[in-house]
C-alpha cells in the first residue's frame, strides 16, 4: 500500500497562507530523504515518525526549489509537481537497508516533512546506489 501527500505540517501552512494571509514559508531548498520505517503526516522536526535510512554513504539530496528541478504544475483534476532530473543518493558501502518511503524536508538534517510516500520495501545493499527515475517523487494535488 501507498500514502503520498503532504503531511498535517505542510496542510496547516497552506491553509494558513491561503485563507489568513500567513506566509507559506516554503524552502528554497528541499531535501530529499529516504525512510526505513515509513514517515508519516503527523512528522514534525523534534518530534518524528517515522525513521530516515542511515545506511553508510547516504545523506539527503539538496534541491533548490525552482522550475528547472520541480517543472511548473500541470493537468486538470489530478495536478502533478515531480522531480526533472534523476537523482542519486550515495553508494551504500556498508550493511544493507530496506527503503520504504522518501519524504521532501525543509532543512539538511532534522526539519520538517513538507511531502512524503510510502512503498513496497526497496533492499538498498551494499555497492547500490538508490536512485529516482524523472517524474517519479513530487506531488499530486487533486482540485474539485
Amino acid at each position: 500500500m501507498s500514502t503520498q501527500g503532504l503531511t498535517d505540517y505542510a496542510a496547516d501552512k497552506v491553509g494558513n497562507a491561503l485563507l489568513n494571509g500567513a506566509s507559506l514559508g516554503a524552502p528554497s531548498t528541499w531535501y530529499l530523504a529516504l525512510a526505513t520505517t515509513a514517515f508519516t503526516n503527523a512528522y514534525t522536526s523534534g518530534s518524528p515518525t517515522g525513521v530516515e535510512a542511515s545506511y553508510t554513504g547516504y545523506a539527503r539530496i539538496a534541491l533548490t526549489a525552482n522550475t528547472s528541478n520541480f517543472p511548473n504544475a500541470s493537468g486538470s483534476v489530478t495536478v502533478s509537481v515531480t522531480n526533472a532530473f534523476v537523482q542519486q543518493f550515495g553508494t551504500n558501502t556498508g550493511s544493507s537497508q530496506t527503503v520504504v518511503g522518501w519524504g521532501l524536508f525543509d532543512a539538511s538534517t532534522n526539519g520538517n516533512l513538507w511531502i512524503m510516500k510510502s512503498f513496497t520495501g526497496v533492499a538498498i545493499g551494499n555497492g547500490i546506489i538508490a536512485q529516482f527515475a524523472v517524474g517519479t517523487f513530487g506531488l499530486q494535488l487533486i482540485s474539485q
